[in-house]
């Protein structure tokens, strides 16, 4: 089944659950130099688009096969940013903030890692901004005509995407939110914005063994018909793994 619309959304969707929230970790992360590595490889037609998505899997799959295999989901793609979500039980485990404070780190590590592209149209670096911060998020299906649409929002999202804005090339920032909850003594930090009291995450002592996968086999039943609620049939039936477009992007704000 194709990963197209978040499990969690899927396993309420199939449960009928329309709207909630819980408290959660957010992660934002931006690549910077992927905008003018895009608008050079574009001018080289089909080739350029070719390699230009052969860089997008290669860059996004290490950092997206993290999160889900530590129990998150992506609820959101953003070009060339998405934001991860993780619920937390901060009262069943007082040290769960700082796995995913780590796991933030290791998200970078694995990105540095194949952070050069060498390709025939030139040679390009990009490097990693992630801001992470923890807080109440509420989410939302919303149902018209026969299609799924749904939404993410809170603090925690806010905030993530506040703290990145605030990042330097592969640094991770954090905030109170997320200090308040960690054991210092398991990380090296440094003040990175006195005023708006974010941080930036040195290096991290900490274990880096996988976080409980929380939703697993919670949705095993969900098959690609009920997908067709959310998604048109002929993206479940595509054999490539994307495109690219010229398109006209309409941007709308809701109160739900």
């Amino acid at each position: 089944m194709k990963n197209i619309i978040p499990d969690f959304i899927l396993m309420q969707y199939c449960q009928k659950k329309f709207k909630g929230n819980f408290k959660a970790v957010a992660m934002f992360l931006d690549i910077s130099g992927f905008t003018p590595m895009t608008e050079e490889l574009m001018k080289n037609g089909k080739e350029g688009v070719e390699i230009l998505s052969d860089i997008i899997s290669d860059i996004f799959s290490p950092a997206i096969d993290i999160v889900h295999s530590n129990g998150g989901f992506i609820s959101t793609f953003a070009g060339d940013a998405f934001t991860a979500i993780f619920e937390v039980n901060v009262d069943k485990d007082k040290n769960i903030m700082n796995k995913y404070l780590s796991l933030a780190e290791k998200i970078k590590v694995a990105f540095k890692k194949d952070s050069s592209k060498k390709t025939k149209f030139g040679n390009y670096n990009l490097s990693l901004k992630l801001g992470i911060s923890f807080g109440k998020i509420e989410w939302g299906i919303i149902t018209h005509q026969k299609r799924l649409h749904y939404y993410f929002k809170g603090e925690a999202i806010d905030k993530s995407a506040e703290n990145q804005q605030d990042a330097c090339s592969n640094e991770i920032i954090f905030d109170e939110n997320i200090r308040n909850n960690i054991n210092e003594k398991w990380f090296d930090i440094a003040i990175k914005n006195k005023e708006i009291k974010t941080y930036k995450l040195l290096n991290s002592k900490q274990n880096k063994k996988k976080l409980p996968h929380k939703l697993e086999n919670n949705y095993a039943g969900i098959s690609d018909i009920d997908l067709l609620d959310c998604v048109h049939k002929s993206i479940l039936s595509m054999n490539s793994d994307g495109e690219f477009r010229e398109v006209a992007i309409c941007a709308v704000s809701f109160k739900p």
